[in-house]
């Protein structure tokens, strides 16, 4: 076909060129949208995924939560609000393991505290007090404006039934006044 057009108008002065551009062009933009489309369908499906699982998460049913992250699973484009209500839907669950994985992937995104609050009350749940400690700590060290932690940590002393430590982390909040 392309030789059929060069010859068409055999006048100007190198007509197979453009027109072998012209269908360079084509079969390039065939192959890129070809490439690029099924990349903008699963955007959309997630992108429907993602606001399903916001609104499940914002009226507390954790278990479809669970279900969708699951369909859309764990991808380097998530911001880290989904691995964070991914990873709190699955403490809910009382699926502590899993809930820490994906928590942490989460906490490796983003500066937020509350992922390492939450992968303490993690350790809390199953009873490992040096675990549950060390994250407590280390979320109020970066934000030490912050009362959850402390909150957390006295928490955490009384379920450990350390009433020294008790008893010094309930004066330390009480006594807390953070920045606004």
């Amino acid at each position: 076909i392309i030789l059929a057009l060069c010859n068409v108008n055999p006048n100007k002065q190198y007509p197979c060129i453009n027109i072998a551009y012209l269908c360079m062009f084509i079969v390039y933009t065939y192959i890129l949208l070809s490439k690029i489309y099924p990349f903008f369908k699963e955007q959309k499906n997630i992108s429907s995924y993602m606001e399903r699982v916001y609104y499940w998460y914002n009226i507390n049913k954790y278990d479809l939560v669970i279900e969708d992250c699951e369909n859309i699973g764990i991808r380097n484009d998530m911001d880290d609000f989904y691995y964070y209500v991914y990873g709190i839907s699955l403490q809910k669950a009382e699926q502590y393991e899993e809930s820490n994985q994906i928590l942490i992937v989460g906490a490796q995104k983003s500066n937020n505290p509350a992922f390492w609050n939450a992968i303490g009350s993690n350790y809390l749940a199953l009873k490992e007090y040096d675990m549950a400690e060390s994250y407590y700590r280390h979320a109020f060290c970066m934000i030490p404006n912050r009362l959850i932690p402390l909150y957390n940590l006295t928490k955490l002393y009384y379920y450990k039934g350390d009433m020294t430590h008790f008893n010094e982390m309930i004066t330390l909040t009480l006594s807390f006044s953070p920045k606004i």
